[in-house]
């Protein structure tokens, strides 16, 4: 039986299939997922049937496998992907941005570049669309994640050509 071990719990592999136990052995969640990830923001990414989803540390399905692809949550949010259009959801499983972006980066300090039908932009965590930089940002976005954000754009324009 292969073994990944994580901070508090270590997963089993039997069958292909993966599981949790607590460091002692003990099951936790049952070894019935193709893959799972480590826990982030108290959620764990797992794959079953083919689609992605995320459970809690009790084994409950918080968000439903239904997903081609999804990432870790970061700042409360996660990209979920659909029929090849990306979205977020939070950690409840609320759409927070539809799910509708050809490209979409994880948000940085609130605001995060997206494309949608070709046009570049950036929205917030409300879904507001902005074509350029707001002229009025939080205070917390600083020179250095503006020009993140512009790298975060270059980088997807680059991969799209």
């Amino acid at each position: 039986m292969a073994m990944k071990k994580n901070r508090h719990i270590v997963y089993p592999l039997s069958n292909g299939q993966w599981g949790y136990v607590d460091i002692i052995g003990g099951e936790v969640i049952p070894v019935m997922y193709e893959s799972v990830w480590d826990f982030e923001e108290g959620l764990s990414r797992v794959k079953l049937n083919g689609k992605y989803g995320f459970i809690d540390k009790t084994g409950e399905e918080v968000i439903p496998c239904k997903y081609d692809l999804v990432t870790d949550f970061c700042e409360g949010l996660a990209l979920v992907k659909i029929n090849k259009k990306w979205g977020f959801v939070d950690t409840t499983g609320k759409e927070i941005c539809p799910i509708k972006y050809d490209v979409i980066e994880h948000f940085k300090e609130g605001l995060c570049a997206v494309c949608l039908n070709g046009k570049w932009g950036f929205i917030d965590k409300h879904g507001n669309w902005y074509d350029k930089m707001p002229s009025t940002l939080p205070e917390s976005i600083n020179k250095i994640t503006i020009s993140d954000i512009r790298y975060m754009v270059n980088e997807c324009i680059k991969r799209l050509i």
